[in-house]
């Protein structure tokens, strides 16, 4: 997140304790040329903070956020699905339900998942290929007991995307 993305930025700004510093940091995350261009036309600091407050978000280009895929979670531990209530075991694809109690773990039958196959991660072609394919794609994660956090181990995509993905793949090959 950069420093004009933070929600206090214009208000601290806005003091005049604090305008050297975010001036500074302003200019070092605008690009030279875009910086050099600021600083021409807004002459000293004080038109400077004021020429910001107005013109600078027009002038850098704005970033759209990239739409997030959907996570399933590759289970660590046995479990059961909150539903049909079978027996899942480590390594299995499940969905966590959407709802007031995050334990509602639901096995692929139930939410939905059954026409998906995993593609593991470390087969970019592949990856990029059947992603261009699948029209709705899930982030695998599993938590790392190593690292006590959730790593990405790859996507669950359409059986007939991956398919199709492979395919393809073999056919620019030959």
């Amino acid at each position: 997140m950069g420093i004009r993305d933070s929600p206090h930025f214009w208000a601290k700004l806005r003091k005049p304790e604090g305008n050297n510093v975010l001036v500074s940091k302003l200019i070092n995350e605008v690009a030279t040329e875009e910086a050099t261009e600021v600083i021409a036309l807004a002459g000293s600091v004080s038109n400077m903070l004021s020429f910001c407050q107005f013109q600078l978000p027009i002038c850098m280009k704005e970033r759209t956020p990239k739409k997030k895929d959907p996570v399933v979670y590759a289970l660590s531990k046995a479990s059961r699905c909150y539903n049909c209530d079978s027996k899942l075991l480590p390594d299995d694809i499940v969905k966590i339900a959407t709802g007031k109690d995050e334990r509602e773990v639901l096995c692929q039958k139930c939410a939905g998942l059954e026409d998906f196959a995993i593609l593991p991660a470390g087969n970019a072609q592949l990856t990029r290929t059947a992603s261009k394919h699948s029209q709705t794609r899930y982030v695998v994660m599993k938590w790392s007991e190593l690292w006590k956090c959730y790593e990405r181990k790859g996507l669950l995509v359409e059986r007939e995307a991956l398919a199709q993905a492979q395919r393809d793949i073999l056919s620019e090959k030959d």
